[in-house]
């Protein structure tokens, strides 16, 4: 007769072998499925990308949005054309769009916004310019019906495995039943439980370990009393110290004698830019490179005074101040690094120094010439009365001109601080527009530009406050003026564009560089400051024009070519709805 040993390894052969089986079958057919399933959806993107670029080529520009905008109403997949420097722009983040831009064609599926896609990115040319058409395709469904067919082989895996065991077990019960005693006995005493079914008689193996698991559970009753009651205050103190570090918003490191890393909060991986798993254990001058870093670690360690040193993160662009500290011992047996987050400091300490060294040039200049003027004047200049006149009329321009530049940093400083409270409500733009025009074309003659309007046939209202609204216009159109030569044309066009009013105020002036237009509307910026003086510009009018489309709800933004002039399109709230009534 066989022994219990001997069955107890035949049955976990047997089980083993249904389990190995069972699992197998499952996994192979469910990832034979996904294998399946995700290139089909690859290749119905090729296809369609196949039929549409014929007809995107075809296309006229202005019209392909119109007709992308109807595949997508009543597609799965949607579509999207982009310029070179739109996928440039997104090329990090999306692959598909990288791997366009280097072999003309991407490819990749990634979850976004909690559900998981597939996209498709092919370049093409149309019209002479250069596009990637993208595709991004849903993969809810065929996830679904994954889980769908996973689960079912699951069970039947489950179920296969079930009924092997139970053949099994009715095969050996007979002989292992003192075995699954035993067994059970000693689950109940991982469990905490007095054992039952321990009282075997007989002088073999089993009643040996039957009496052993009996003087062990009275061992272990005693033992587990104790480190159940100190568990718990352990589990205290760690859940206080958890839920204080998951609350910090400084990063918090602790790092051992070797500089291994042993512990980092959440807050730490945010201001990394870094995943938990490929941060952890290792080196803290492999996981943050930087010499101050290594250098306060190691001052640390031997037990130094803290300092604290500043770097930067290039992936997120932050500037961090670190600051260490030893842990207790003799010597430390480790350090603990605190990180703060400075990046809003630090750029607005710029931004004041930025703010002051402008103001201070800009008030300067008007100051030294109305100085220098003035003295020449007391040295005798007032003799010559044409002289006289002409530095006196240099005075008036530059007292002028410093009365408007104090004039725009009062407004941008009452915009700042919200201390200018606007009602906004619906204006009727058409008659501020047109007053403004009016009230410029006294400038626009003088200086040889012909200023025009187009306007549409019924009247325009906006959401926004009356004299700020005629502030942007009268800031726009100062501008266009400003820098438009002799013979050259300001048009201004206003019209609904759906849910938004637009007003466009072009030029055919000497235009914007591209590497400029993206910080025109910062303050005191100038293209050409040589020019911007000449005109008397004091480098804050689109500041301010940015300021209040922004409080308005609305929008700037500005198209130029050098040479050609430039374009600066307007974007407010309509003060009206598509039924003609008026906003509340």
């Amino acid at each position: 007769m066989l022994t219990s040993q001997l069955f107890w390894r035949i049955f976990a052969i047997y089980a083993g072998l249904t389990l190995c089986t069972a699992f197998a079958f499952a996994l192979t057919l469910t990832a034979g499925y996904r294998d399946l399933a995700y290139p089909q959806v690859e290749a119905r993107q090729i296809d369609n990308a196949q039929i549409l670029l014929p007809q995107l080529r075809k296309i006229p520009a202005a019209d392909r949005w119109d007709f992308l905008r109807t595949i997508n109403a009543t597609s799965e997949t949607r579509f999207e054309v982009l310029t070179l420097d739109q996928a440039r722009q997104k090329a990090d983040a999306e692959p598909e769009l990288a791997d366009a831009l280097a072999h003309r064609i991407g490819a990749s599926r990634r979850p976004n916004a909690n559900a998981l896609f597939q996209f498709y990115a092919i370049e093409f040319e149309a019209h002479g310019e250069t596009l990637i058409l993208r595709m991004t395709t849903p993969l809810d469904s065929v996830t679904e019906n994954l889980s769908w067919i996973s689960a079912r082989l699951w069970a039947t895996a489950f179920t296969l495995v079930l009924i092997g065991l139970i053949v099994t077990y009715v095969m050996v019960a007979r002989i292992i039943q003192p075995l699954d005693r035993l067994t059970h006995a000693a689950e109940q005493m991982a469990l905490g439980e007095s054992p039952k079914g321990l009282n075997f008689d007989s002088q073999n193996e089993i009643g040996t370990l039957a009496r052993t698991l009996r003087n062990m559970d009275r061992q272990l009753a005693q033992r587990f009393s104790e480190l159940e009651k100190q568990s718990q205050e352990l589990e205290e103190k760690h859940e206080q110290l958890a839920t204080v570090l998951r609350s910090m918003i400084e990063g918090v490191i602790a790092v051992d004698r070797s500089e291994q890393i042993l512990f980092a909060n959440d807050t730490v991986f945010q201001l990394l830019d870094v995943q938990p798993q490929s941060f952890m254990r290792r080196p803290i001058w492999e996981a943050v490179r930087h010499p101050q870093v290594q250098k306060i670690v190691q001052a640390a360690l031997s037990g130094q005074p803290s300092e604290k040193v500043e770097f930067d993160v290039a992936r997120t662009q932050r500037t961090l101040a670190m600051v260490a500290s030893p842990l207790p011992g003799e010597p430390a047996t480790g350090a603990v690094l605190v990180l703060h987050d400075v990046t809003d400091l630090r750029r607005l300490e710029n931004l004041r120094r930025e703010f002051v060294s402008n103001v201070s040039h800009e008030l300067k200049t008007p100051l030294t010439s109305i100085s220098a003027y003035a003295e020449t004047l007391l040295n005798g200049a007032m003799e010559d009365e044409e002289t006289c006149r002409t530095f006196l009329q240099r005075i008036e321009e530059q007292a002028e001109r410093l009365n408007k530049l104090i004039a725009d940093l009062i407004a941008l400083a009452r915009l700042d601080s919200i201390e200018q409270a606007f009602e906004l409500e619906p204006v009727n733009a058409t008659y501020i527009l047109q007053k403004s025009i009016d009230e410029h074309q006294g400038v626009a003659k003088s200086k040889q530009i012909e200023l025009i309007s187009v306007a549409p046939n019924d009247e325009m209202e906006v959401i926004a406050d009356s004299d700020g609204f005629q502030t942007i216009i009268d800031n726009l159109l100062d501008n266009a003026l400003n820098y438009t030569p002799a013979g050259g044309q300001v048009t201004v066009r206003w019209r609904r564009d759906g849910e938004w009013s637009r007003i466009d105020v072009e030029d055919t002036g000497v235009g914007i560089p591209r590497e400029h237009q993206a910080r025109i509307f910062e303050r005191f910026y100038r293209v050409d400051k040589a020019r911007s003086r000449e005109v008397g510009g004091t480098g804050l009018g689109l500041s301010i024009v940015k300021h209040l489309c922004q409080v308005f709800g609305g929008s700037i933004r500005v198209t130029s070519q050098v040479g050609s002039g430039s374009q600066f399109t307007v974007l407010l709230k309509n003060g009206q709805n598509s039924n003609g009534q008026t906003w509340m």
